[in-house]
């Protein structure tokens, strides 16, 4: 019976286990009132620019809040942003991972200078992105110059990478992954 069972069990698993191994926010510049969208996924169309002028912020938020309390643990998130600073000077950025829920709140930052490509490397304790709250992005011009962060650049678009799958966002998969194994070992076992 048992051995009957086991591809039952375990078809569940492959359907539902994804290939990649990290999620990938593009940024875009598509507003969303005071902040900007972030899509996961797929790159956003086109290539913009949003400008951040001397001492001022801008907040990227997921393009979807999060469907239940998703809690990520401690670790390095990466990406890069693609730069374009008036003058051609090197620009100073702080960039933030974190929550918005109309207002910002970080959990991680690091202090980038760049020219053209700042390359990020994030260092995040343990957050919750509350449901109904958005996974968010805040980079902060520290210089005082005027820099435009362009969406893509050739072929390379400004993102924010979780090097991980687990948990997924806006809904982490792990539970759902443990209700259809329940449910087809229940159905198994009452045949």
């Amino acid at each position: 019976m048992i051995m009957r069972a086991l591809p039952f069990l375990l078809l569940p698993m492959l359907v539902i286990l994804p290939v990649h191994a990290q999620q990938v926010w593009y940024l875009s510049d598509v507003p969303n009132g005071s902040v900007y969208i972030m899509y996961k996924g797929t790159p956003p169309s086109g290539g913009g620019f949003v400008t951040i002028l001397p001492n001022e912020s801008v907040v990227w938020i997921s393009d979807q809040p999060a469907l239940t309390n998703v809690t990520f643990p401690a670790t390095v998130w990466l990406g890069n942003i693609t730069l374009s600073v008036k003058g051609g000077t090197t620009a100073t950025l702080n960039v933030s991972v974190g929550v918005w829920n109309g207002t910002f709140h970080s959990y991680g930052y690091e202090i980038v200078d760049a020219k053209t490509v700042a390359n990020l490397s994030i260092p995040v304790t343990t957050f919750t992105v509350p449901k109904g709250s958005w996974l968010s992005l805040n980079v902060t011009n520290l210089g005082t110059t005027t820099i435009s962060v362009k969406i893509k650049s050739g072929g390379t678009y400004s993102n924010l990478v979780y090097p991980s799958l687990v948990p997924a966002y806006p809904l982490p998969e792990v539970p759902i992954l443990l209700l259809v194994v329940a449910g087809v070992t229940l159905v198994i076992v009452r045949r």
